[in-house]
């Protein structure tokens, strides 16, 4: 799976909206990605040291990217690094037998 640190600061929106780590939580679970309020927490608190993250003093806690925050640019992947990356690292036979039997297994065989 896709770094779950990496996952909760991709689902936060930028200011003047804001989310609160149980609706994050309750996203992340959708997404089959168990995780406790307090690491959720914690993360945030490790991130905004690092990024133009910002949590608002309100209860329960809202977060959001700074207004002035660039984009994220993740580099140019090539098609079986996106693929990995997609499918958190496992490998992409998986993925693709799941999803796209007919399409992509051919190329990865």
């Amino acid at each position: 799976m896709v770094n779950d640190t990496l996952l909760r600061q991709w689902m936060i929106p930028r200011l003047p909206r804001k989310i609160d780590t149980l609706t994050l939580q309750s996203k992340l679970e959708q997404q089959d990605y168990r995780i406790d309020v307090r690491t959720i927490q914690r993360d945030l608190n490790k991130l905004s040291r690092a990024l133009p993250l910002i949590g608002d003093e309100a209860r329960p806690q809202g977060w959001s990217w700074r207004a002035d925050a660039k984009a994220l640019d993740v580099p140019a992947l090539d098609p079986q690094e996106a693929l990995a990356f997609q499918n958190g690292g496992s490998p992409p036979q998986t993925f693709v037998a799941d999803r796209y039997p007919e399409l992509s297994a051919p190329v990865l065989r």
